[in-house]
């Protein structure tokens, strides 16, 4: 079976957060589009070699230094040709790779569609790319073992067995139909045959028995502590998953609800249980019953095997949000608020899926497909009826007008994505400065903890230190750097240019002095900092008030005078950092992209229209602009899932032109 698709995919491979992060690349142009935001030519590199170079944003500047790995078609994954970027894994950089790929002809990956990718074109069959997400969820010995089992092909192998048995059983009984008047064949008699589907059942039976101790030890096997009250069960709890999760107390009835923990026993995984109820409800507009019963794994596997073996079917992810959009319930950018609404951690966030949710995007999408629809139709007006005199048709300055009107509103939207971003993903703000400037003690300060070790010692700190903060309902992510200095010290020399890189990273950047900085540092600062918000911070004002004159040497930045230490005007610096981020007032109403896929399509949408712009401009005949008119409408109906402008409709709007009594 061949992959039927020829778009290029990209999406992040990794979870964001850690030292390093993956963006996959996948499809028949992976390696070209990598090659138009990558450093070097990557085109005639041999496969399973890996290149080292920068990801270059749209103006040249640098988004990250990479490490970029090619493997060509058929010896990939998904045995097509691709590329893994290994970047920084700051969520931020992830983004901006992936939005530099998708700018260049990639779009979004659907979720498992690498996977999907591979099966398609051989690489695996069903049951080795279900084991794909066992092995990734594996989390003992024993569980791993079954996903590399699986992934390997045991199951196939097995599964093979019984097709052969099958074949064998089948060729059987047709020998009999086909040539019943051979008299030289031998035929199976139908002891024989019962036999051999006796093993195969056997066989079938076996592999199906195989379930149930499979799901304890994918799912955890669950174990009651019971007793009466005091005998020690909290404390044998306690004990056993080593730390105090279970209160203890000489109060009878203090343990009231359960408790649950894990703990791994020689490589398998037990569980320790809870409560039951059942309850209707209709989120995907169909008949729907939710059951309620102990939250173990095991449990809820059995409760499952219970209905699939009384006719259910077991869902598939996000299945059940996929029938709400197929049943009118949603569109889909509402079944994608659904999961932000869930991963929202902070106000503005909240605010944004709400609004998705309650149809903000919808709306506004709903008022683009409908100057769409007036301009296609006077377009076709003109293709169709122009020889009635009678009739009124646009001229080229009303349909220009109207398709600039329509662009704007595209860009407007397309504009929000990196606000979107920011806001989703976390504002990167980095803390630099030279060393013993109370960098660490700041971070400290904001956060409410001691997050970096604070020394008197010079470069104590040389690896980056990050973390969140929220303001005002917005996420932003503090980057405590290493002392900007001269230094022979090598590690130190290291930290010193990923404090560097950390200011491009940056949207907001908190330099930090004690004292008056030369001319050259600030000539430095202010050169490093050109696209970036500035704020220079004078610390240690309890000891020397530096802020006066440093307002007058750096007119351009803000200036904010503090003590980290003291906690002196901290709150005023937060209000700074929130100003500086510039972002517009977030509320459910507001319509802001937040999506990689919308921002895509808005792209795709916004380089159709101007084609007819620019047909228009050149006097392209309307049937010519028509075919862009409509990849534009397709585009914006992509994201929704639904609003395609039919042809029907299209003839409603033109003979509405029509005087009555025509």
């Amino acid at each position: 079976m061949k992959n039927p698709n020829t778009d290029t995919i990209c999406a992040i491979a990794t979870a964001t957060g850690g030292a390093i992060g993956i963006v996959r690349v996948s499809g028949p142009e992976a390696i070209s589009i990598t090659c138009r935001v990558f450093s070097r030519d990557i085109s005639y590199v041999k496969s399973h070699t890996i290149h080292y170079g920068n990801i270059i944003d749209t103006d040249g500047t640098v988004i990250d230094e990479v490490l970029v790995s090619v493997f060509r078609a058929p010896h990939s994954y998904t045995g097509e040709d691709s590329v893994e970027i290994s970047c920084h894994g700051s969520r931020y950089v992830m983004a901006m790779v992936v939005r530099r790929l998708i700018q260049e002809g990639c779009r979004q990956a659907a979720a498992g569609e690498y996977t999907q990718r591979a099966f398609l074109n051989g690489r695996l069959d069903l049951t080795q790319a279900e084991a794909v997400a066992d092995l990734i969820a594996s989390t003992n010995k024993a569980t791993h073992h079954i996903a590399i089992g699986q992934l390997r092909g045991t199951i196939t192998d097995s599964l093979s067995q019984l097709r052969d048995r099958l074949l064998e059983m089948t060729s059987l009984v047709e020998l009999e139909l086909d040539f019943s008047d051979h008299e030289e064949l031998e035929f199976a008699d139908r002891g024989q045959l019962r036999q051999l589907a006796l093993d195969i059942d056997s066989h079938l039976t076996r592999l199906a028995d195989t379930f149930a101790s499979g799901q304890a030890v994918k799912q955890g096997i669950p174990v009651a502590i019971v007793g009466k009250t005091n005998v020690g069960k909290s404390t044998l709890l306690n004990a056993l998953v080593g730390e105090e999760k279970a209160i203890v107390s000489d109060i009878h009835g203090t343990t009231r609800d359960t408790i649950e923990d894990l703990i791994d026993i020689h490589g398998v995984t037990f569980r320790f249980i809870d409560t039951a109820g059942l309850r209707t409800t209709s989120d995907t507009g169909e008949d729907s019953v939710e059951i309620s019963c102990h939250g173990s794994r095991y449990v809820m596997a059995m409760v499952v095997r219970r209905l699939i073996q009384e006719g259910c079917r077991q869902a598939a992810a996000g299945e059940y949000t996929q029938r709400a959009f197929l049943n009118g319930r949603l569109d889909l950018t509402q079944a994608e608020a659904v999961a932000d609404l869930i991963a929202s951690t902070n106000k503005a966030t909240h605010h944004i899926a709400i609004g998705q949710l309650r149809g903000t995007i919808t709306d506004s999408l709903s008022q683009l497909r409908d100057r769409l629809l007036e301009m296609t139709s006077l377009v076709e007006l003109e293709l169709d009826f122009s020889d009635h005199e009678e009739l009124e048709f646009a001229d080229r300055g009303q349909l220009r007008q109207l398709a600039l009107d329509i662009d704007s509103h595209l860009t407007r939207l397309a504009d929000t994505f990196a606000s979107g971003q920011a806001v989703k993903q976390g504002i990167p703000v980095a803390i630099v400065g030279k060393t013993n400037v109370g960098k660490s003690t700041l971070l400290n300060a904001l956060v409410g903890e001691e997050k970096a070790i604070v020394s008197d010692i010079h470069g104590t700190t040389r690896d980056t230190i990050e973390d969140l903060i929220d303001i005002h309902g917005v996420t932003f992510r503090f980057i405590d750097t290493a002392g900007l200095r001269t230094t022979s010290d090598t590690i130190e020399q290291i930290g010193i240019k990923l404090a560097y890189k950390k200011i491009t990273e940056a949207t907001i950047v908190l330099w930090l002095v004690d004292a008056i900085p030369s001319a050259a540092d600030i000539a430095d600062m202010l050169s490093r900092c050109a696209d970036r918000q500035l704020i220079v911070v004078n610390n240690k004002t309890d000891l020397s008030d530096l802020t006066p004159h440093l307002r007058t040497l750096i007119p351009d930045a803000e200036v904010i005078g503090i003590s980290a230490r003291g906690g002196v005007n901290i709150g005023k610096l937060s209000e700074a950092i929130f100003s500086a981020a510039n972002l517009p007032s977030i509320t459910a109403n507001d319509v802001i992209v937040t999506s990689a896929r919308h921002y895509d399509s808005l792209c795709q949408a916004h380089q159709a229209l101007s084609r007819v712009i620019e047909g228009i401009d050149c006097g392209l005949s309307g049937d010519l602009l028509s075919d862009d008119l409509r990849q534009c409408l397709h585009s914006i109906s992509e994201i929704t899932g639904r609003g395609l402008i039919t042809p029907d409709e299209v003839l409603t709007n033109i003979f509405s032109h029509f005087c009555i009594g025509k």
